[in-house]
């Protein structure tokens, strides 16, 4: 009977759990600790004959693993104001055959008798009928800005996992609805996948994403023009971001002139973390504060909703002030 001895090789944010070692086969327990796309590294096995005399040495390559991330809870759907001449669940503002009622307006021959308003007839004498709106379906595009992964100096929350919690959420919220959604990743290389609907696009659209984190390396080289299929026209765009890198700008000023209406989530990455008695420090935090007010203020000023999500709450209580009107679009 011939000895193995493994020795094994793990790849970059993957944890050794168990090694049991057989006659004739290694059995390994792995653990990878964060969402994304990882190596899990190679065993070589040194596998000796009954007398302990002759060696061979054989490498495995354990291969790839994809790690969903855990989506953050949504159910809140904001719409914009223009919505695509397509059946779906979102209230519209054009007369149709819905079930919310919008008013009522005189009988039209041909009209359903049941649908009568009693009460308005009573008063004005003549028969007037119920109005209902149209229901419509929306294109919702999610760009998820992967520029740079900021930690939190107290609590230690990446700002990566947290906008990519955040954006899967709301995929998996506006595909409930049955609306047609997309998926676009801003850093060294833009990914993107055209909207579609049904919840098997969730786990396509989440896997489009997912090379972002392979073996927690980054590139971020520059940005180029997002693609004309990425954007539908009219769709609603939720730019996540840590507002961090002031590259993020120059992407939102593209979504502003194609005049998609747009929701930018702001992920807070934390204060810098100070020594007491740093005065220095205090006044270079009152800069940075200063800062990130002014970058909020700018994105008001030109009309841009910005929300705030924290991490460990709900997406709903970020999304909830948009449900007040409805998101306006750019211009052209």
């Amino acid at each position: 009977m011939c000895r193995l001895d493994p020795g094994v090789t793990l790849g970059h944010g993957v944890r050794l759990d168990g090694l049991v070692v057989g006659p004739r086969h290694v059995e390994l327990a792995l653990t990878v600790r964060r969402w994304g796309r990882w190596t899990l590294g190679t065993v070589d096995v040194d596998v000796y004959d009954r007398g302990g005399l002759a060696r061979r040495t054989v490498r495995v390559e354990l291969g790839e693993i994809a790690v969903f991330p855990r989506p953050g809870h949504a159910g809140l759907t904001p719409i914009p104001v223009r919505l695509p001449q397509r059946l779906g669940e979102h209230t519209a503002a054009q007369r149709g055959e819905g079930i919310e009622v919008t008013g009522v307006h005189p009988y039209v021959r041909g009209e359903r008798q049941r649908r009568i308003h009693w009460p308005a007839t009573t008063r004005r004498g003549s028969l007037q009928v119920h109005q209902f709106a149209a229901e419509r379906t929306a294109d919702t595009v999610v760009l998820l800005d992967v520029l740079a992964d900021v930690v939190d100096p107290v609590t230690g929350v990446s700002s990566l996992d947290e906008s990519f919690r955040a954006a899967a959420g709301l995929v998996r919220a506006y595909l409930r609805a049955h609306d047609r959604v997309g998926v676009v990743s801003v850093g060294g290389v833009t990914r993107w996948l055209q909207p579609g609907g049904g919840q098997g696009y969730f786990y396509r659209l989440v896997e489009s994403v997912l090379d972002v984190r392979k073996d927690a390396a980054y590139r971020t080289e520059g940005l180029g023009p997002l693609p004309p299929p990425a954007l539908p026209r009219g769709a609603l765009v939720y730019v996540v971001t840590p507002l961090a890198d002031q590259r993020i700008f120059d992407i939102l000023h593209q979504v502003r002139g194609r005049a998609n209406p747009m929701v930018v989530v702001e992920i807070p990455t934390g204060e810098p973390a100070l020594e007491p008695g740093d005065t220095e420090g205090e006044l270079a935090l009152r800069l940075w504060r200063a800062d990130r007010c002014a970058m909020r203020f700018a994105l008001v000023e030109r009309g841009i909703a910005v929300v705030a999500h924290r991490p460990g709450e709900s997406l709903d209580l970020a999304l909830a002030p948009l449900l007040r009107t409805r998101v306006h679009g750019g211009t052209r």
